[in-house]
C-alpha cells in the first residue's frame, strides 16, 4: 500500500509519495478509475498520521520554526548557495502518464494521508487549502525574502504575494481565469500543434475566460486567420490577463502546467520563472512535516 500526499486538480491529479520521495502526475481519468477499481483508500486517521510520520523538507538545514510566513522569518544570512529548489526549474517529476483503458493492468493500492485541491475532500479528512498550500509551497521553493507566486491551472488563477518572508497577498480568480488551461490543451490537442513550435504574438484576444475567448479565436479562424496565430493571440490574451491579475510585477514565479507551455511563457511582457507542477505538493508536505500541529488552514 503507497501512501501519498495529493493535490487533487480539475484535469490532473499530483502525487507524492511518502516512501519513496517521488512525484507523479495522473490523469483525473486515471485516478477515478483506480477509485472505481478500489485502489484509492480514504484515511481517516487524522493528525496522528500526518504528525508523527516525519516528511522531508526542502531545505534539510532549516531548523523547525513555526509556519513560515505566518509566524517567522527566515533571514537573508540564512541562505545558502544551492538552487531554491529540489530539481531542476522546469517540472519537478515525469509528465503526465497516459490514460489507462485497462485500469487493471495499474498495479497499486494507495491511501491518501492529506490532501489539497478543489477535489481533496474526496480522499482525505486532512485537507489544506489550496492558497495555503501554494503560500508554504512558495516559502519552502523560492529563497527571495519577497515574490510574487501565481499558479495557473485549468480551470482557476491564484495568487500570493510575500513580503520580507511574511505573505501579505493571496487571490484567487475563477472568473477570468476560468477553464484557460484546460482549453489551451484542448485546443492544441484539437488542431494537432505543439505550443513550443507556435510564434507568440504581440496582438492578444480580449480573453475573459476559455470558454468566451475559444468563441472568439474561432471567429478569427473564420476570418482567414491561421490557426497557430489566433492560438497565439488567445495564450497571448491569457498571459496579459494573468500578468494584470498578479499586479503587473517585472517577475513572478510561476507554478502549474503552464510551466510547460513555452507559448505562454513567451508571451509574458516580464521575466517569468517556472516552479513546476507541485509547488501546492510542497506546501502541503511543508505544513505536514512541522512538529506542532496548528489549526492554522488544516481541518482538524
Amino acid at each position: 500500500m503507497d501512501r501519498i500526499l495529493l493535490d487533487s486538480g480539475t484535469a490532473y491529479s499530483k502525487l507524492y509519495y511518502l516512501k519513496d520521495d517521488r512525484y507523479e502526475i495522473l490523469p483525473n481519468r486515471t485516478l477515478k478509475g483506480l477509485m472505481h477499481a478500489d485502489q484509492v483508500v480514504f484515511d481517516h486517521r487524522r493528525s496522528a498520521t500526518c504528525h508523527t510520520e516525519r516528511l522531508p523538507s526542502c531545505h534539510s538545514e532549516r531548523s523547525e520554526e513555526s509556519r513560515p510566513g505566518i509566524g517567522s522569518t527566515r533571514h537573508s544570512e540564512d541562505r545558502d548557495s544551492s538552487p531554491p529548489l529540489r530539481g531542476p526549474r522546469g517540472n519537478l517529476g515525469s509528465g503526465p502518464a497516459p490514460a489507462q483503458n485497462d485500469i487493471s493492468r495499474i498495479h497499486r493500492r494507495l491511501t491518501v494521508v492529506a490532501a489539497t485541491g478543489h477535489n481533496a475532500s474526496r480522499f482525505s479528512d486532512r485537507v489544506l487549502n489550496e492558497l495555503l498550500a501554494l503560500a508554504y509551497g512558495g516559502l519552502e521553493l523560492v529563497e527571495e525574502d519577497g515574490f510574487v507566486l501565481v499558479d495557473c491551472g485549468a480551470r482557476d488563477i491564484k495568487m500570493v504575494r510575500v513580503e520580507g518572508r511574511r505573505v501579505q497577498e493571496m487571490n484567487w480568480n475563477t472568473e477570468c481565469g476560468a477553464f484557460c488551461g484546460q482549453t489551451v490543451e484542448l485546443l492544441l490537442g484539437h488542431f494537432g500543434l505543439r505550443a513550443d513550435s507556435i510564434t507568440p504574438e504581440t496582438r492578444p484576444l480580449a480573453v475573459t475566460c476559455g470558454v468566451l475567448g475559444m468563441t472568439q479565436l474561432f471567429d478569427l479562424i473564420a476570418a482567414d486567420v491561421s490557426p497557430e496565430e489566433a492560438l497565439a493571440r488567445f495564450v497571448r490574451g491569457i498571459a496579459e490577463n494573468v500578468h494584470r491579475f498578479a499586479g503587473r510585477p517585472q517577475r513572478f514565479y510561476l507554478s502549474g502546467g503552464f510551466c510547460d507551455n513555452r507559448l505562454f511563457l513567451d508571451s509574458m511582457d516580464c521575466q517569468v520563472v517556472p516552479l513546476g507542477r507541485f509547488v501546492l505538493l510542497e506546501g502541503l508536505r511543508a505544513e505536514l512535516g512541522r512538529t506542532a500541529p496548528e489549526p492554522c488552514g488544516v481541518a482538524p
